[in-house]
């Protein structure tokens, strides 16, 4: 009799539990006899093009108002902190205060519920198979409120459960860690790094599956608040902890299976995707006009293919959640009957003035918080040997045409000449000069001065001589940085070529703000000895072992050998990267979103001319070429 009554009120939709198995768990069997994942396949056909219509609506929504919402409401919970950014450690800091959880109580639930509104979309299309995208956002308006609360209560019960864990983890890297720089250690990885990270990761990974097993265990929550009526988002939770009871194993392995099987497959897609990418993005070439729209097209290509497959999994996962709703006892009611979910026909125009209104105004957030947030590119150029595209190399004329190209810094080469004179030439010999027969260490400043490289490299330039180091400076004047390579004729030439440039840098009180770089590691370190206001680079076009370990402050490396790694590594140390020698302007914008901070160039105007392009570029058309660059890498 009592069975028959329990029958009878699941049969009116009540929330009541299904029957026992005599061990306090609930009873579960198959609804039809038929086994799960054919029962979830049969729940698909027919239904892919509302499902897929209506996870787009769901990721459009997250795009232009969750995301912007989300990043609004985080501002002003940090600004009520007394910050207006935080960094490192200080981020754990502002979460664990008390606008810090407020903010993440109120972002968390307000992501957690567009997840759930798109569950609970699924839910009803999936049940209702003459439902339309359109009628499930309809239906969707009746359970706001609730599935709203749903998602406020998970998300505080998650907390609940990981800040014990957060906490302990938070005080071991504190201890471990205190007084190191973080960025240092990430890219460094000392031992003490390893430890922490070690002990770090035990506890979060404790914490994830404690996390994970209480996400099972309310797995069946949604469907129970949305299927049950009568039934309030505490209740759903209770009953779907009180159905999974002793039937875990029953909900995890599938729910598991089905997430391990999408994640693969979606890997597998966007590394072939990617792959694809790369290779139209290496036909189409460099050209702004070109590459712009060509990556958009693959940009929506991706987007296309992730929405496809998140809309496959999720109306999987759902159908699999509301099979296993029935196997645990829930209620189907009849959903065309079920008017309780469905809001009066007056609200229908006031609910998309609303949803428009809410778009219009999260887009308009978007659009401006784009614009502020337009990328500076800190990236100098400096004019390789003076600049020898425009005129003949390490020359007065060549430094003229770089400053009036806007070169921030001119690297020139300088050697010592038989008599002690410091003379701005690149080869030890005039060879290319056609004399071979004169050695820079060998001949006089006299015999050097004689020859006029101008006509011989550039007849437009003839009567330009060798210059001096001393006229190098007296004729930059301040109005451009010198990037003085020392050019050493052998070991026994460093420390005199040393003390001869610093000297004269002393002399033209241009010491502090010029730099030093050069092949020779020992002639750097004298040189940062001898005059410690200079700053010291070495040169390498190859490398075995780490040059970020080197006690310099930049590092000029053929730019081939720019990667995102030694980029980090260096910047671990405080150490600038750059680049050389870069000519074809198409290199730039790579090696700009790889971090370089210098690029050495023979072609002043035309790196000036690709950097400014790059930095007027609004921030959407910015990013684009960021992703280009991120395709091919």
């Amino acid at each position: 009799m009592a069975g028959a009554k329990r029958e009878s009120r699941r049969s009116e939709g009540s929330a009541d539990p299904p029957a026992s198995a005599g061990d306090g768990a609930p009873a579960w069997r198959a609804s039809d006899g038929r086994p799960l994942w054919k029962r979830v396949a049969r729940r698909t056909p027919g239904r892919l093009r509302s499902v897929v219509g209506f996870s787009l609506l769901c990721r459009i929504l997250a795009l232009v108002a969750v995301a912007p919402l989300s990043a609004v409401i985080l501002g002003l919970f940090l600004a009520r902190w007394g910050r207006y950014s935080v960094g490192n450690f200080e981020i754990v800091e502002f979460l664990l205060s008390a606008p810090g959880l407020l903010s993440l109580v109120t972002v968390g639930s307000l992501n957690l519920a567009a997840l759930l509104l798109e569950q609970a979309g699924l839910v009803f299309l999936l049940e209702d198979r003459g439902l339309s995208f359109r009628g499930a956002v309809f239906r969707l308006l009746g359970v706001l409120p609730r599935v709203l609360g749903l998602a406020a209560r998970k998300l505080v019960r998650y907390l609940l459960i990981a800040l014990p864990f957060l906490a302990a983890t938070l005080l071991t890297v504190s201890l471990l860690w205190s007084g190191r720089d973080l960025n240092g250690l990430v890219v460094l990885k000392p031992p003490v790094f390893w430890l922490g990270a070690a002990v770090a990761g035990a506890l979060l990974l404790a914490c994830g599956v404690v996390l994970v097993r209480y996400m099972l265990t309310w797995a069946l929550a949604l469907p129970i608040l949305l299927l049950e009526p009568g039934t309030s988002p505490r209740q759903a939770l209770r009953t779907s902890a009180l159905r999974t009871r002793g039937n875990l194993r029953r909900v995890a392995v599938p729910i598991l299976a089905l997430a391990a099987g999408a994640g693969a497959i979606s890997l597998g897609v966007a590394a072939g995707l990617r792959f694809a990418s790369a290779a139209v993005l290496d036909r189409v070439g460099m050209s702004m006009a070109t590459i712009l729209p060509v990556t958009a097209g693959l940009l929506l290509i991706h987007g296309a293919a992730a929405i496809l497959l998140s809309a496959i999994t999720s109306s999987a996962l759902v159908g699999l959640v509301l099979e296993l709703h029935g196997d645990s006892g829930g209620t189907r009611p009849d959903m065309c009957a079920a008017s309780v979910l469905r809001p009066a026909c007056r609200f229908r125009a006031l609910a998309w003035s609303i949803l428009g209104t809410v778009v219009v105004v999260s887009a308009a957030v978007t659009w401006i918080a784009l614009e502020g947030a337009r990328p500076a590119e800190r990236v100098e150029i400096t004019a390789h040997r003076a600049g020898a595209a425009a005129a003949p190399e390490n020359t007065l004329a060549a430094l003229r045409t770089a400053m009036e190209h806007g070169a921030d810094w001119v690297e020139i080469d300088v050697q010592r000449t038989a008599d002690g004179a410091i003379i701005v030439l690149h080869d030890g010999d005039l060879a290319r000069l056609g004399r071979p027969d004169l050695r820079v260490a060998g001949a006089s400043l006299a015999e050097i001065r004689a020859v006029d490289i101008g006509a011989a490299l550039d007849p437009r330039f003839a009567g330009e001589g060798v210059p001096t180091l001393d006229e190098f400076l007296a004729a930059a004047g301040g109005r451009v940085r010198l990037n003085i390579e020392l050019k050493p004729a052998g070991r026994e030439d460093v420390g005199p070529l040393v003390r001869s440039v610093v000297e004269a840098l002393k002399r033209a009180g241009q010491a502090d703000g010029t730099r030093i770089c050069s092949q020779s590691y020992e002639g750097i370190r004298l040189a940062k000895e001898t005059e410690p206001r200079v700053q010291i680079g070495f040169i390498a076009g190859a490398a075995i072992g780490d040059l970020s370990r080197l006690d310099i402050d930049f590092l000029m490396v053929n730019a081939g050998l720019v990667t995102r790694k030694l980029i980090r590594q260096a910047a671990a140390r405080k150490i600038e990267v750059h680049a050389w020698t870069v000519n074809d302007p198409d290199r730039l914008p790579p090696l700009v979103d790889r971090g370089v901070a210098n690029i050495i160039t023979d072609d002043v105007a035309a790196m000036r001319t690709r950097l400014e392009e790059v930095r007027n570029l609004d921030p959407a058309m910015r990013l684009l070429l960021r992703t280009r660059n991120w395709f091919v890498e």
